[in-house]
């Protein structure tokens, strides 16, 4: 008996030591295909941009052995500093120059090539011009090609309507794609957008910055000469104009069909607002409502939510794609390259309607715009297993956790509100809208579901309380629709959104029953039945996503009973 189990015990130490053998051996093996892929990125940013001698008409730089970026004109180019800066999965390369007409200086030309580390280069170019009239920087992308296939997007007709909020956005689509023939590039590249920076300082040293957009240039251009194909992208510009542009270019390519680029064109039409179409190093550029600070009829700006590149993350999470992985990667970083440690992402421009409500101006604190983009951040982290990304879901629930202890809420008989913006400046309490407390709630719950951090529940119970102290006062006497805000006063005001609250309940209920919170069925019930009341009473089509949100939280009766009304 003994010696049976004896032979057990080393069998089980056989299997044992064999085990860890191969663990470490996978680990070492893991480990070192680790090092051997971040020294090829290493090897790769060395090679990737080579900055060529800067005589007359000659290359500025080379983007790998065979792509190079060309000036040419009657000017010279001096380069006066170069930088690299590392930065979240990218290395920038900043190439400033003096650009000079014999011997006058007209303005100075600053290019950053953005390498991404799966190989993609994305280069912002922004000329500022320092003479009366218009000078053009013929700044041209060339290789040893026969010809180059062009898919051009500002080929589609474009219908902007006056919206009024935003007016209307002067900024019409990219230029297109561009294949290099008997050439493995695949490059996608903007307009050219000249534009002045409008600022307003304010007495106690903060200030508010816009864009004003002068015109988008359409100018981009194929062109072929002695065995070389280049695309000409001209920078037009002068004394007092920022103008710029800019182009991503990969090695392979960029979509997976051109299904799925087309389709990435048609969503940047139909969301023209929100898209990505001018973009620099530091940030994406889009169209600013009309009650702005400084004020213009054709402000753009830096505005939160629209750094993220949203729909490129939905795309990736489906299918892989080399263009939407670096645009992904780059709204990440203009994220980043904003975040304060220890602060939330602060809005860059003043808002009149709330300077005038409030006393706010910029910067200042939007309570909805920092949830979305937390979310955006985390939703990365999770695609790409990222724990630091990961973890700002839990900065912003730090910060709505710390908001009764610095008095910005909001009391109920039974809870409270969190105000919906937060500023220095502030003269009185904010409003308070529905669907912004909703989503704060929502939040607190889903960080109290990744991390159980008893102030996260506590906060949202005391938000669910408020909404439910107050449920019935939202719903509006003449038409069943939502009011938007309460006020700091109590009382109610203001145009709820068609469906975004109502998708905003829904998505409540649906967490409610996953975490076990006891709830008033028929509270939410009434709440939910008025809207969508309202929404048929007006005709206002709900979106397939609504449907099957209402479907799904136990409200097809509502639905039901639209179609009964309806024979």
């Amino acid at each position: 008996m003994e010696r049976k189990q004896l032979l057990g015990f080393i069998a089980v130490m056989i299997v044992l030591i064999s085990l860890a053998f191969m663990t470490k051996n996978h680990a070492d093996r893991t480990y070192a295909e680790m090092l051997q892929e971040e020294q090829a990125y290493e090897e790769s940013l060395k090679t990737a941009l080579t900055v060529q001698p800067n005589k007359q008409g000659n290359v500025l730089f080379s983007l790998g052995e065979r792509l190079h970026v060309r000036v040419g004109g009657n000017y010279t180019y001096t380069l006066q500093q170069q930088e690299k800066v590392k930065k979240y999965r990218v290395q920038d390369t900043i190439l400033t120059y003096r650009v000079q007409n014999k011997d006058v200086y007209v303005g100075t030309l600053m290019a950053t090539v953005r390498h991404v580390d799966r190989g993609e280069q994305i280069v912002f170019t922004t000329f500022k011009g320092a003479t009366k009239s218009i000078v053009t920087i013929p700044l041209e992308i060339v290789t040893k090609s026969e010809g180059i296939e062009a898919v051009r997007f500002d080929e589609q007709k474009v219908k902007r309507e006056h919206d009024p909020i935003f007016g209307i956005n002067k900024l019409t689509s990219l230029a297109g794609m561009f294949r290099f023939t008997g050439q493995p590039y695949e490059l996608i590249a903007s307009q050219n957008y000249v534009s002045h920076e409008l600022v307003r300082k304010y007495d106690n040293g903060d200030e508010s910055k816009v864009r004003e957009l002068v015109e988008e240039v359409r100018n981009v251009k194929v062109k072929n000469k002695d065995g070389e194909a280049y695309l000409s992208m001209p920078l037009n510009g002068k004394y007092g104009e920022l103008s710029e542009n800019w182009f991503i270019v990969s090695a392979t390519s960029l979509f997976h069909d051109d299904e799925a680029m087309t389709t990435y064109r048609d969503h940047m039409e139909k969301f023209n607002i929100r898209s990505h179409f001018w973009l620099n190093a530091s940030g994406a550029y889009t169209k600013l409502p009309w009650s702005i600070q400084p004020g213009t009829e054709h402000g753009y700006g830096r505005n939160l939510l629209h750094q993220r590149s949203k729909m490129s993350l939905e795309a990736l999470q489906n299918e892989d794609s080399r263009f939407h992985y670096a645009m992904v990667i780059n709204s990440v970083n203009y994220l980043l390259d904003r975040k304060v440690e220890g602060e939330l992402w602060q809005t860059e421009y003043t808002s009149m309607w709330l300077k005038r409500e409030y006393g706010i101006q910029a910067p200042y604190t939007d309570t909805r715009h920092n949830e979305n983009v937390s979310l955006f951040l985390t939703e990365v982290g999770d695609y790409l297993h990222d724990p630091a990304l990961q973890n700002m879901y839990f900065e912003y629930a730090d910060y709505l956790a710390n908001q009764a202890k610095i008095g910005n809420v909001l009391v109920t008989k039974n809870g409270y509100f969190i105000l919906d913006y937060y500023g220095k400046t502030l003269t009185k309490k904010t409003h308070v809208s529905l669907n912004h407390a909703l989503g704060e709630m929502n939040f607190l719950l889903q960080a109290y579901n990744r991390q159980p951090n008893q102030q996260y529940m506590n906060t949202a119970i005391a938000i669910k309380q408020a909404i439910e102290d107050t449920a019935e006062k939202w719903i509006r006497k003449d038409n069943s629709d939502f009011w938007y805000q309460i006020n700091g006063d109590y009382t109610f005001s203001g145009l709820d959104y068609e469906s975004l609250t109502l998708e905003d309940l829904l998505n409540t209920i649906g967490i409610y029953k996953t975490l076990g919170l006891k709830y008033d069925p028929t509270l939410y019930s009434t709440m939910i039945g008025h809207k969508v009341g309202y929404l048929q009473t007006a005709n206002i089509k709900m979106s397939k996503h609504l449907i099957e949100a209402l479907h799904a939280q136990g409200y097809t009766f509502l639905l039901e009973q639209q179609k009964d009304e309806k024979k």
